[in-house]
């Protein structure tokens, strides 16, 4: 076999006789908090005079502007002139011999890193959702109640709501009669009391936008994520107003790029020398006692704020410290209010010579919802890996650097079957038993919110969670430990509401309380749901005018994709749905986990450590995590292993195949129906 190696476009020199050993693994691949990507052992190359020139004599320390040791850079390596895997290499040292070079030592890692070295601790408040944000009058609040699009209103609520069509209720602090029973206010929701969500992919291309990634659809792209919605989050239940400042005519350093101020390093001087902004902002009369907040955003990064303000006030910031060659860019400059808010702004910017102002009267009656500033607080890598953990997905690095993501179970069953048979070192293989668990509990977040409080107080675990036992063939508990499978999402239970004025009929409308037991408002974890927009019994809105209006056709979370023979839930348990009291069969557990559960702790389960030799070519540059191995007439899955692409070795940890179906899966929509051919029952024993 002929072996290259490029760093960039230039071919490495190789000696005869040095391993190159690349591990692979699928429990890897399912764990986005660690390094899902190929790894090799370390490995030597002679420094010989083309080598000397890529690493540009690294060992002389005294070479200006040569090879930079402290980055990955990009490479690949190839087998007999095709593309075996691309990714990066590292320098870890150069041995030298009588003061003369004698070999460099190099790392090769796949195309994709750990994730969590990318992300930090970045939170998903970080991320850019502007294009989602949505105006809150009236009719856009209606608009979004009545419509399933990226970010919807529905029916989460900080009180109690109620639906009585014959009676009259006021409103109070604690509850709320939705119902539309006349045009009086005394009862009705007010249009700034809906809340909230976005949908999951929109915060998945997010994050591919910010750190410049690639994930595949397959699994993304499915009904069953796409259709997933995440409430944002209402803890300061606060609105923006962005205050558009515009430059003075006599300072050109400041342009207007639509409704965002953008300064520049392209201006005079005076921009770069720019020490302070003063911020300030005067309520008008009927504010004046109101409090507010207020800050400054750069390229989106929040650089300065004051909270709970009354009056006027002024927030100075001092921005030396902030520069870069070009100066701080996209300047803006943020009101939040709990209420509709009318004021007054002026920015005054100062450089050591002069100052420059600006002014805007604005009456704001029209808030913006911030997307950004709505989402939760989670860090973006216990998002991503919740959404691993919850749907048993894997990441599988791609040669044109996307990553593949799917589920554990499609990416199986989307394998191929290759005998290495007249491969196998039949001198030594060993069979052990699995590791065992007898206890997995798959959890929550710990509840907040009353009802599913309440839940667990009665039945021990919360809404969706599952404690699940594994029993041997006489329902005896098996010898194991126990984990706890956590998620950093929280349920909620949600209520159907009926007319209590109309012999309790059903009104189409559910809505979730957010609140504790003392009927105070909470701010949930993270939750991720689904949304029904069907037709209803008329709520009573009242809009920005104090008038009630009639509203029909509404959204509702619920745990289901969709309600007729719904394919896709959010709970791990089989819980009964609040909607229409139909048992949640199609869950988390039973969709995505139970297969690999109930194969991994059969009692017919193995692992098998073997070896194979002199493995064909096009094997090696072919072969997938996914593939099932044949052996004689034996089936196995790939758990890990190790290519020694110089002797053409394999070493492999395998797992017999309890139950073999290769049938790829078809899922068209919500209520199609996932088809598979009835799978091929393969009893193993030892080979």
């Amino acid at each position: 076999m002929i072996i290259a190696l490029y760093i960039g476009t230039d071919r490495l020199t190789l000696f005869k006789d040095d391993d190159i050993i690349i591990n692979n693994s699928v429990a890897r691949a399912g764990d986005i908090t660690k390094v899902f990507t190929d790894v090799s052992n370390s490995f030597s190359v002679p420094a010989d005079d083309i080598n000397n020139k890529i690493f540009s004599h690294y060992y002389n320390s005294s070479v200006l502007n040569g090879f930079d040791g402290r980055k990955k850079v990009d490479g690949a390596i190839y087998l007999n002139g095709l593309n075996y895997k691309v990714g990066k290499f590292t320098l870890t040292k150069v041995i030298m011999k009588g003061n003369i070079p004698s070999s460099y030592t190099l790392d090769f890692f796949g195309n994709l890193v750990d994730l969590k070295d990318l992300l930090k601790d970045d939170r998903l408040t970080s991320l850019d959702m502007s294009a989602y944000d949505i105006g809150l009058n009236d009719t856009s609040v209606i608009d979004q109640l009545q419509n399933e699009d990226d970010t919807i209103m529905s029916l989460f609520a900080d009180k109690r709501y109620v639906f009585d069509s014959v009676n009259t209720i006021d409103t109070t602090d604690q509850l709320v009669n939705i119902a539309y029973n006349d045009a009086t206010v005394v009862n009705g929701i007010s249009y700034l009391d809906f809340k909230a969500s976005v949908k999951n992919l929109r915060v998945i291309e997010a994050i591919e936008s910010k750190y410049n990634l690639t994930f595949s659809r397959d699994f993304f792209g499915l009904n069953e994520f796409e259709s997933l919605y995440m409430l944002l989050s209402n803890k300061y239940n606060l609105y923006n107003y962005r205050t558009v400042i515009l430059g003075n005519t006599t300072d050109p350093t400041y342009k207007l790029l639509g409704d965002v101020i953008l300064a520049t390093g392209e201006g005079t001087p005076t921009e770069r020398e720019t020490v302070t902004f003063n911020y300030s902002v005067t309520p008008t009369l009927d504010y004046i006692d109101d409090e507010y907040n207020m800050y400054i955003t750069s390229n989106n990064v929040e650089i300065g704020r004051l909270n709970g303000v009354t009056g006027l006030s002024t927030l100075v910031i001092n921005v030396s410290d902030l520069y870069n060659a070009g100066g701080v860019e996209n300047v803006e400059f943020w009101i939040e209010s709990a209420n509709i808010f009318a004021y007054s702004a002026t920015m005054i910017r100062f450089t050591p010579t002069t100052s420059y102002l600006s002014t805007a009267n604005l009456v704001l009656n029209s808030p913006t919802l911030s997307v950004s500033k709505r989402m939760p607080t989670l860090k973006i890598i216990d998002y991503l890996s919740g959404l691993f953990k919850m749907f048993k997905l894997v990441a599988i690095p791609q040669k044109d650097g996307s990553i593949f993501i799917d589920t554990l179970e499609r990416y199986y069953t989307n394998g191929k079957v290759q005998d290495v048979s007249k491969f196998v070192d039949y001198k030594e293989i060993t069979v052990s038993p699995e590791t065992i668990l007898n206890e997995i509990n798959y959890q929550f977040q710990d509840p907040k919110s009353i009802l599913n409080k309440r839940f667990k107080e009665i039945n021990g675990v919360g809404y969706g969670d599952l404690d699940l036992t594994i029993t041997d063939s006489n329902g005896n508990l098996i010898d194991g430990g126990n984990i706890d499978y956590k998620l950093p999402f929280e349920q909620v239970v949600y209520e159907k509401i009926y007319d209590l004025g109309n012999t309790n009929s059903d009104t189409g409308i559910q809505y979730a309380l957010l609140t504790d037991t003392s009927i105070k408002p909470v701010d949930v974890a993270c939750h991720l749901h689904y949304n029904y927009l069907t037709s209803t019994d008329p709520i009573k809105l009242i809009n920005q005018l104090g008038v009630a209006v009639s509203v029909s056709n509404i959204n509702s979370p619920i745990h289901t994709a969709g309600l007729s023979n719904p394919i896709a839930s959010t709970t791990f348990g089989t819980e009964n749905n609040e909607y229409d009291g139909a048992l949640i069969t199609n869950t988390l557990y039973s969709n995505h986990h139970e297969k690999y559960i109930s194969d991994t702790f059969d009692e017919q389960q193995r692992k098998y450590t073997l070896t194979t030799k002199n493995i064909s070519n096009d094997l090696i540059l072919n072969l997938e995590l996914n593939d099932v191995l044949k052996i004689k007439d034996k089936y196995f899955r790939i758990d890990s292993y190790k290519s020694n692409i110089i002797t053409r070795e394999l070493d492999f940890n395998l797992k017999n195949a309890i139950n073999l179906n290769l049938t790829p899966f078809s899922s068209t929509s919500i209520d199609s129906t996932i088809i598979t051919i009835d799978s091929t029952l393969i009893t193993i024993d030892a080979i």
